[in-house]
C-alpha cells in the first residue's frame, strides 16, 4: 500500500522527499481533538441521531464548539464514507472499514475518507464535501488537491464522469462558510489521476533513494525538499535538511526582509518543541536541576518557570 493517505496528498506531491524522510508524530493538538469531536458529531446528525443525542456523546470540552454548528443534515448523504484509489490502474473501489483502518491495500493505492457523499439528484452530479474547523477562512485553498482526490475516486467508484466537491470552512462560532464550490468533468479529473500518478511515482524515487543512501552511507540522508504551506503539519518536519538548516542560523543576524519571518517561525517551532519535552521530562520526573540554586518546575498556571530550588 501507498505510504500515505488522502489528506497527505497536498505534501506528497510538493515535496516527494517528505515521505521518505524519517517522520515523527507529535501530540494531538486541542485545535485537532475540537476538528475531530465535530466531525464525530456530524456524522452523528447524518447517520439519523437526534442532534441532543449526538451532543451528548460529544467530549465536554468541545460540547459548546459543536452546539454551535450551524449545519444540518443533507438529506440521502453518507457520512465517512472510505475509499481507495488505484494511481497505477486509475480505479476506485468503496471499503468496508472504519476509523480510517484501511486494511489491506494494493502497492499502488491511496486511502481516504470522504466526510460527505452526496449522491447526484436527477439530473445532477454527485457532490464530495469535505468539513474543514479552522480560524483560517480564507486559506482552504490548500485542502484542494485531498478534495480532487477524494472526488476522482468517488467518480472513478461510481463510474461518472462529472462530479462536485465543496469546502466548508467552519469558524471558530460554529458558522459554516462554503469557501470553495467546483465541478469537474471528465478532462478534470484525467488531469488530476496525472497529477496522483507522478506524485506517486515521485514518492517511489524517494524512497528508492532514501534506501540506496542508507546502504552507502551512516549519515543524515539530505534529499532536496520543496517548503510551502504544506510544511505546516509535515510528519518529516523535524528531520527535514532545510528545517534543520534553520538550528545552523541561530546566532546569526537575519537580513530584515519579510522572509525573515519565515525563519523566525521556524524557530519558534524548533523552540516549542524543545519546550514540550522539557515538559514531558518535568511531568514524568518532577523538578529538573539548573544548578546549585536553581531548577525548572510548573508554576501554579502550569507554565514551566526557573524557580530557586526548594529544601529537599
Amino acid at each position: 500500500m501507498a505510504t500515505y493517505t488522502a489528506s497527505s496528498i497536498a505534501r506528497v506531491s510538493a515535496c516527494p522527499s517528505s515521505e521518505a524522510l524519517p517522520h515523527v508524530r507529535t501530540a494531538v493538538s486541542p485545535e485537532a481533538e475540537r476538528g475531530t469531536a465535530a466531525h464525530e458529531f456530524l456524522f452523528r446528525l447524518h447517520n439519523g441521531e437526534l442532534r441532543e443525542d449526538a451532543l451528548a456523546a460529544v467530549p465536554e470540552a468541545h460540547r459548546e464548539y459543536c452546539a454551535s454548528i450551524a449545519l444540518q443534515p443533507v438529506p440521502g448523504a453518507i457520512a465517512e464514507v472510505p475509499v481507495a484509489y488505484d494511481v497505477l490502474r486509475r480505479s476506485a473501489r468503496l471499503l468496508n472499514v472504519s476509523n480510517r483502518a484501511y486494511g489491506q491495500l494494493a502497492a499502488s493505492e491511496v486511502a481516504g475518507t470522504c466526510d460527505l457523499f452526496i449522491p447526484a439528484p436527477p439530473g445532477g452530479v454527485a457532490t464530495v464535501v469535505d468539513w474543514k474547523t479552522t480560524h483560517d477562512v480564507e486559506g482552504m485553498e490548500r485542502y484542494t488537491p485531498q478534495l480532487e482526490f477524494y472526488a476522482l475516486a468517488l467518480a472513478r467508484a461510481h463510474h461518472v464522469a462529472q462530479i462536485r466537491y465543496e469546502i466548508v470552512a467552519i469558524d471558530e462560532r460554529g458558522q459554516p462558510h462554503f469557501v470553495i464550490q467546483r465541478e469537474l468533468d471528465f478532462e478534470d479529473l484525467e488531469a488530476i489521476a496525472e497529477r496522483l500518478a507522478q506524485a506517486h511515482r515521485a514518492v517511489g524515487v524517494a524512497l528508492a533513494a532514501a534506501g540506496d543512501h542508507l546502504l552507502r552511507s551512516a549519515a543524515p540522508w539530505a534529499p532536496s525538499v520543496t517548503e510551502g504551506d504544506h510544511c505546516r503539519y509535515c510528519p518529516a518536519w523535524r528531520s527535514c535538511p532545510a528545517k534543520r538548516a534553520v538550528l545552523d542560523a541561530v546566532g546569526r543576524t537575519p537580513e530584515p526582509n519579510g522572509a525573515t519571518y519565515l525563519l523566525v517561525q521556524d524557530l519558534e517551532r524548533w523552540a516549542e518543541l524543545g519546550r514540550e519535552k522539557l515538559r514531558e521530562a518535568v511531568r514524568e520526573g518532577g523538578p529538573l536541576p539548573i544548578d546549585e540554586q536553581r531548577e525548572l518546575r510548573f508554576n501554579q498556571r502550569g507554565a514551566l518557570q526557573i524557580a530557586r530550588r526548594r529544601e529537599a
